[in-house]
C-alpha cells in the first residue's frame, strides 16, 4: 500500500504516457475545452486583444466584480489570498439572490448555459463542487456556496487566452448563532460569518464580526499584518541560452574548434545539427512569460557573439550576454558544450541572487507564481525525472544527456559525498547564485 497521496500519484504516473500524462494535468488544471465552456466566435471576434498579461488581467477582472458588487450596495471581504491568483471575495449567504442579480452587470447574458455571447462565464456551485445550473441557482439560492466569475480573452489566432486561475471567486458563507461549536474547540462568536466549503485551501475559514466590520472599512480587504511565511520576498529573474546554428561566423567557429579536437570518443548525436538549429523558439517561450511570468525581474539571453534578428534588445528587462562577459577562464572560448556555459552562468553581472535557468524550448501555458520555482525561505525547488541513471560509470557509448546526468551524479559524489538515483527533467532549472559561486 501507498504510504502517501503523493506515493499513490507517482505509482500511477509512472502507467501513464506522456500523452495521457498532459491530459491528466489539463483534466486538474480544467483546461479542457468541455471545462472551460469556450465561447463562441462572435465572442473571440469581441474579446481579442493584441498583448496579454495574465496579472494585469485578473487585476482588471477583480476590479470589476468589485466594482460591481459595489454598485448594487452589496457589503463584501476580499480574503489575503496565499498567491497572486485565485482571489476570493466573501459575502453573507443571506444575499445570494441579489449577487446572482447583481453579476447580470458583468455582461448581459452572463450565463454560461444562455446562447454564448459574452466574454465572462459565471458558474454557481455548492459546498461540494457540484455545479449549479442558472435556473436551479436562481430557485434554490440556498445551495449556492461560491460563484465563479472568469472573464475570457482570446488571442488573433482565436486561443482563449484565460485560465481558471483567472477567475474570481465570490463565496457566501452564513453567519453563526448563539453556541455554535468552532472545530478547533469552544464555539463561534455570535454574526461570525463561516465558510460552507470543507476544504482547507484559503488563509481562514471564518470571520469574526470585529475584523469583517474592519475589512469592510479597509475598501473590503483583509490584509495579513505582514507578508506570508509562503510568500518569496526576493526578486527572480530568468536566464536563457541561446543559439543560431545557421550563423556563417558561428558555424566557422564551430567547425574551427572541431578540427582541432579529439572526436573519437564522443558520441555522435553530440554533434547533430538539431543541437545548434534555431526554430525562433525564444520568440515564443518570451512571450509566454509575458503573458504569465511577468513577475520576472530581468531577462538574461546568453549568446556566442549572436543577437536575434527580430529581438528589441534596447528593452529595459532583456539584456543580451556574451560568453565572454560570463568565463572566468577566457582561453576556454569559444564554447559550444551546453553544460559548460550553463556552468558559468551565474557569472553574469547584475544577476539576482535566484533566478530561473531555461532553454529556449520551455514555454509558461497557465499562469504562474514564483514560489512554483523557489520556497518562501529562498530555497530552490528541483524537478527529477521518473528515469533512473544505471550505476554504471560513464562510457562514450553514453548518449550525452546520461553522460551529463552520470557526471553531475560523480562530481556530487566526490565533493559532497551525496549521490542522485535520477536524471532532472527537461524543465527549467531553479538555481541559487551564491550555492554556485561556492561550488
Amino acid at each position: 500500500m501507498w504510504r502517501s497521496p503523493s506515493e499513490a500519484r507517482s505509482y500511477f504516473a509512472g502507467k501513464l504516457t506522456p500523452e495521457r500524462k498532459a491530459w491528466v494535468s489539463k483534466l486538474r488544471h480544467g483546461e479542457h475545452t468541455w471545462q472551460r465552456r469556450s465561447q463562441s466566435n462572435r465572442a473571440k471576434h469581441e474579446s481579442v486583444v493584441g498583448s496579454f498579461d495574465a496579472r494585469k488581467s485578473l487585476s482588471e477582472s477583480l476590479n470589476a466584480v468589485r466594482t460591481t458588487l459595489t454598485s448594487a450596495g452589496l457589503e463584501f471581504v476580499e480574503l489575503p489570498r496565499l498567491s497572486f491568483f485565485s482571489p476570493t471575495l466573501v459575502i453573507d449567504a443571506e444575499h445570494a439572490d441579489a449577487v446572482l442579480a447583481a453579476l447580470d452587470a458583468l455582461d448581459e447574458t452572463g450565463r454560461e448555459d444562455r446562447t454564448a455571447h459574452h466574454s465572462w462565464t459565471v458558474r454557481c456551485l455548492t459546498a461540494d463542487g457540484a455545479v449549479l445550473s442558472t435556473k436551479r441557482a436562481e430557485k434554490h439560492s440556498q445551495r449556492n456556496a461560491s460563484i465563479t466569475c472568469l472573464r475570457h480573452q482570446f488571442g488573433a489566432n482565436g486561443r482563449d487566452l484565460s485560465a481558471p486561475d483567472l477567475a474570481v471567486t465570490i463565496e457566501l458563507w452564513k453567519r453563526m448563532g448563539q453556541e455554535v461549536p468552532r472545530a478547533d474547540g469552544g464555539t463561534y462568536i455570535p454574526g461570525t460569518r463561516r465558510r460552507q466549503q470543507s476544504e482547507h485551501d484559503l488563509a481562514l475559514d471564518y470571520i469574526e464580526p470585529t475584523v469583517w466590520f474592519h475589512a469592510v472599512q479597509n475598501d473590503g480587504r483583509l490584509e495579513l499584518p505582514a507578508a506570508h511565511l509562503r510568500k518569496l520576498q526576493e526578486p527572480v529573474d530568468i536566464v536563457y541560452t541561446w543559439v543560431d546554428g545557421s550563423d556563417p561566423a558561428w558555424r566557422a567557429r564551430m567547425h574551427a574548434a572541431m578540427e582541432s579536437a579529439d572526436l573519437r570518443t564522443t558520441e555522435p548525436s553530440a554533434l547533430a545539427e538539431s543541437r545548434f538549429t534555431s526554430r525562433d523558439e525564444l520568440k515564443f517561450s518570451l512571450r509566454s512569460l509575458e503573458y504569465y511570468a511577468s513577475w520576472v525581474n530581468h531577462i538574461y539571453i546568453v549568446t556566442d557573439d549572436q543577437v536575434p534578428d527580430w529581438l528589441n534588445a534596447d528593452h529595459p528587462k532583456v539584456s543580451v550576454v556574451d560568453h565572454r562577459e560570463i568565463f572566468a577562464d577566457p582561453t576556454a572560448l569559444p564554447v559550444f558544450n551546453s553544460h559548460a556555459i550553463e556552468s558559468q552562468l551565474h557569472h553574469i553581472n547584475g544577476l539576482c541572487d535566484r533566478y530561473v535557468y531555461l532553454n529556449d524550448d520551455c514555454f509558461f501555458l497557465r499562469p504562474t507564481d514564483p514560489e512554483l520555482f523557489f520556497s518562501g525561505n529562498g530555497l530552490a525547488h528541483h524537478f527529477p525525472s521518473v528515469v533512473r541513471i544505471d550505476v554504471g560509470g560513464w562510457s562514450p557509448r553514453d548518449l550525452p544527456i546520461i553522460s551529463a546526468a552520470k557526471q553531475g551524479r560523480d562530481y556530487l559524489l566526490e565533493t559532497y559525498g551525496r549521490t542522485v538515483t535520477h536524471r532532472f527533467k527537461h524543465t527549467p532549472h531553479s538555481q541559487i547564485k551564491p550555492v554556485l559561486e561556492a561550488m
